[in-house]
Parts: structure tokens; sequence; C-alpha cells
């Protein structure tokens, strides 16, 4: 492996900000038995050897952050807390950090490193190669060892012709508090062939169904209704089938959902619904997507702003990431199936990602299945559960079968 790489576009833009940035994520794998410690060491430093792109430390360069070769081994510590921003110096460097408490296995991934796609390769590598050593197997003995691109595929994709599609305006921002520090988890388990029915049911997709529910639960408990403004989600999108790229570094682009709530008078599920399915049909075009990939990249290659000083641009960035964070009211994200090998269902009995809630975006939504479970994780810095209630009980109307777990002392059916 190369000692020194650059980022990848969409890194930059995370590493300007990156000691304030809420822009971590979680995965967690549920076992059913306790976490061996030494065993996950192990595996950790097996799957490291098969993903060379995550063992590297950020390094300050003239003009932008680049990676270097970490010589050190990751740590592995046993610690029950909550998602937060970690010190990446105290964890001997690595953008990713592994805990674990009783049978959780964490792994949390500064977004500058990966994207989600990008890290549920990582995890099921590490807990494949757990489950190996444990139990004296080999199911995961021909692991495929990806190879390091030192090309940012984003800006390799990226078309000079495609204009750049312009932000949002007015858009409504949850006025609660924030709590810093504070990460409120809640796990919405459902029956991934139930929603399928109920997406079915309404002629739409399950991301279309989940994101009309989110938006209408937002008007039926927080909205201002006198405000003027408009929900609006940011829904990342996957690229990679789009581009055939095949990479552990960020390669998404953001897609912004507005049903236009207030400029339309729309008050009802079905309106919203509608309105979503628009919005997904005319923003998911091949071009649109161009659009989106245009923006990401313009940012980076902006002659003005690419040859500024790094320690220049990271002076001013808290100002310029409230100013983009103020695009939309919530962003909600469907990272897909997590697959693992058959072998290994019978040991695990969950996995599911969350998001740190941001400064504005006080309210974030994480959706992945795995074995059959749709995992709808929402994370919030606020204390009020009006959304939250409203979301459990409008999902509960059509899906019936709810199971939620909560960091709190909750329960949404009283």
């Amino acid at each position: 492996m190369k000692k020194r790489r650059n980022i990848d576009n969409t890194a930059k833009i995370f590493s300007l900000d990156f000691k304030k940035n809420a822009n971590v994520f979680r995965f967690s794998i549920v076992l059913k038995d306790k976490v061996d410690k030494k065993v996950l060491e192990d595996a950790l430093y097996k799957s490291l050897d098969s993903h060379e792109a995550f063992r590297v430390k950020l390094k300050m360069g003239l003009f932008w952050d680049y990676f270097e070769y970490n010589e050190k081994l990751p740590v592995v510590k046993e610690r029950k807390r909550e998602l937060k921003h970690f010190d990446y110096v105290r964890n001997n460097d690595y953008l990713f950090k592994v805990t674990y408490n009783d049978k959780n296995i964490n792994v949390d991934f500064f977004h500058l490193l990966t994207d989600g796609a990008g890290a549920i390769n990582f995890i099921v590598s590490i807990v494949s190669n757990y489950l190996d050593i444990k139990n004296n197997t080999s199911y995961n003995k021909n692991e495929t060892k990806y190879e390091i691109s030192y090309d940012d595929e984003l800006i390799k994709n990226y078309d000079k012709s495609s204009k750049s599609n312009p932000g949002l305006k007015n858009i409504y921002l949850f006025r609660e508090k924030r709590k810093r520090g504070i990460n409120n988890t809640y796990n919405y388990m459902v029956n991934i062939d139930d929603v399928k029915l109920v997406a079915k049911k309404n002629n739409a997709t399950i991301t279309e169904y989940l994101t009309a529910l989110y938006i209408y639960s937002i008007y039926e408990s927080m909205y201002d209704k006198k405000s003027k403004k408009e929900i609006a989600l940011t829904i990342p999108i996957d690229i990679r089938r789009h581009f055939e790229v095949d990479t552990l570094s960020n390669f998404f682009v953001c897609m912004k959902v507005n049903p236009k709530v207030y400029e339309k008078n729309l008050s009802s599920f079905k309106d919203i619904l509608e309105e979503v399915k628009l919005e997904f049909k005319n923003n998911l075009t091949e071009e649109r997507i161009k659009e989106y990939l245009a923006k990401e990249v313009r940012l980076g290659k902006n002659i003005g702003y690419r040859y500024v000083p790094c320690f220049i641009k990271k002076f001013f960035m808290g100002h310029l990431g409230k100013f983009f964070g103020t695009s939309t009211t919530s962003t909600l994200s469907n990272l897909g199936v997590i697959n693992v090998d058959s072998n290994y269902l019978k040991y695990i009995d969950n996995i599911y990602a969350l998001v740190m809630p941001g400064r504005l975006q006080k309210i974030k939504c994480t959706i992945c299945t795995f074995n059959g479970t749709l995992n709808i994780m929402m994370n919030s810095n606020i204390e009020d559960i009006l959304f939250e209630k409203k979301f459990y009980l409008l999902l509960k109307k059509e899906v019936k079968k709810v199971k939620v777990i909560s960091n709190r002392d909750i329960d949404f059916t009283k």
C-alpha cells in the first residue's frame, strides 16, 4: 500500500469541519453470545488486511487533508456508550472505532473515511471472521481482498457539462433546543414482508413509503403550520451501480425530497405520499444524478477555493457547515439489505445502523434490513418525543407489529 493517498472529494468537505462535525455513524452487531475481546481483536486485524483502505490516519496538507498509512494497530475496548464524536488521536489515529459490550459489537466511522456501503463491507468482514475464529469454521476463508483505488471515483465520473442543482430555500428546521452530546435512539423493528405489503398497497417502494411517513409524522407532531416553510429531507443515494464502481471510499450523492407541504397545502398522508413518489421519479433519473454528482465535485475543484491553504479553509468551515446544514429538515438514509453468509445467521440476532444528529438536523433516520427485520433507527439530540411517538403510531396503524428499542426508558404504547 502506498504510504500516502488523497482523500476522496466528499471526504474533503467532511475533513474541513472535522472536529465539530456530526458526521459519525455506527453499525451495531448483536450476537447471541457474549463477545470475546481477544477473538474480536484477531478478527479485526484479519479484516484490516483485506480492507487496507481503512488502515490510515488523517494528516493536514497544504491545500487539503490526506490519508497516510497507519503503522499502529487499532484498539478494541469494552465500553457501553451511546454514539458520539470520538477522539481519533486517542484511537491510535484510526478513523473507525471498535467497541463491545456484552453481546454487542459496535463499529463507529467518521464519514470522511467511508460511506454506508463501504462500512457494511467492513463490518460484515469483521463479524464473519469473528465467528469463524470463535467457532473454528472457515466460511470466510476466501474473503475478497479489496484493491485500493487512489483515484477519486466521483471526479472520474464527473460530467463537466452537467449543471449543479440549486439548493432548497425556506426549509423548516426543528425548533427544540439541542442538548449537546446527547444521542437518543429509537429502533423501530418490523418484519420486512409486512412493510413490503403496505408499500405495495400504496403503489410505492419501501423508501418512498417511509419517506412520506417520516414527513407526515413531522407535519402532524412538530411542524409549525404558520411558519410558511417546507419540510424537506436529504436522501443519500449510493451510486456505485450507476457507474459500475466498486470502492470503499465515499461514493454517494444526496437527493433532496421536497413535497412542498406548505406551497401545495398538503395535509394528508396520501397527498404527501403522491408528491414524494413524484419527487423520486423526477430526481432519480440519470440526468439528475449527474447534476447531484456535479454539485458534489465542484466545490472541491473550484479554483478560487481549491488553492486556499487548508488551515484557512478549516477556520471558515464552521460557518459554511452551518450554512449548508440549513438546506433540509432531516436526513433519511436507507442502506438496504445487510447480507452475511447463511452459515452465520444462527449466531447473530441483529445488525443495525445509526447516525449522529447534527446542530441543525436534530433528528436523523437510518434504515437497514437484516435477516428479515427492517430496522428504522431514529437518532435525536432533543428531549421531545412527539415526532418519534407519532411515527410509531402511524407505522403501527399500517404494519401492526412494531417493536421499539430505545436507550431511554420510554413506552410509546402508553
